[in-house]
């Protein structure tokens, strides 16, 4: 990194995005998708800085850097913003360059050398940055975990309303979950679309064909003289609930269909 060429904004040195990863030995992606994947920890004014319109005009005119002139918006990082990127790659390399750019580019050869209370301000400022962050990652673990247990619990009451249910309230069971489900809304399906993604599970588990079952006994309920509208009333929860193989496993279809919706 001793060949790079200096860039400064607002009186302090700062990286391209192009910069700080040939630095680090990474494509621009990787350092786009860290940004983006970690952006609640990046400050504007602290860890970066987002150069759009007119000043974006001016540092073009000003800066060597090569931006293309369609270019709408550009990134420029500073030393805290480095040290977030080497955090998050991780990688031998990017610490090694990362405390090149602290000992070089970073300290220019002018620097007025510091005083004993400004090394321990920016000691502090470094430690308060570092709590700060570790208080934002317990934060998102404690709800993490939280969340986690909700859901186990969710998935207790699941399993254990299927085991006290009543044979004869089969039925009962499977349209009231089917309709919490939609009811939920946290299925892109209306209640058709998630009757029949049930149905679809069924059917790629058993190889069974529901639509040739209630064909075929609607065919013989109509040789055995059953009236019209007993006939046509017959459906595709009907051919399941007669057959013991394909009730069972259409009962732990719906389980698994509450466990993944969480109702």
């Amino acid at each position: 990194m001793s060949d790079i060429i200096p860039v400064e904004f607002k009186n302090q040195r700062v990286l391209t995005t192009q910069q700080l990863a040939d630095g680090y030995g990474v494509a621009i992606k990787r350092i786009s998708e860290n940004f983006q994947r970690n952006r609640e920890r990046y400050q504007e004014g602290t860890h970066f800085f987002k150069l759009e319109g007119e000043e974006l005009r001016s540092f073009k005119e000003s800066a060597n850097c090569g931006i293309a002139p369609t270019v709408n918006y550009y990134y420029l990082w500073t030393e805290k913003g480095a040290l977030l990127h080497a955090k998050s790659l991780n990688t031998d390399k990017a610490w090694e360059v990362y405390q090149e750019l602290v000992d070089t580019y970073f300290r220019t050869k002018d620097a007025v050398p510091q005083t004993q209370i400004q090394i321990l301000q920016q000691a502090i400022a470094v430690l308060a940055e570092q709590e700060k962050e570790l208080a934002v990652t317990k934060q998102i673990a404690i709800s993490a975990q939280s969340e986690a247990t909700a859901a186990k619990e969710t998935i207790k009451e699941i399993k254990e309303s299927l085991a006290e249910l009543p044979k004869d309230q089969w039925r009962k069971y499977v349209n009231a979950s089917i309709s919490d489900i939609v009811k939920s809304g946290k299925s892109k399906h209306n209640y058709e679309g998630v009757w029949n993604e049930s149905y679809k599970l069924l059917e790629e588990k058993t190889r069974a064909d529901l639509g040739t079952r209630v064909r075929n006994k609607r065919r013989r309920l109509s040789d055995a003289g059953a009236t019209k509208s007993v006939i046509d009333s017959f459906c595709k929860l009907d051919a399941i609930e007669e057959d013991k193989y394909l009730k069972e496993i259409f009962t732990n279809i719906i389980q698994k269909m509450r466990i993944k919706y969480l109702v």
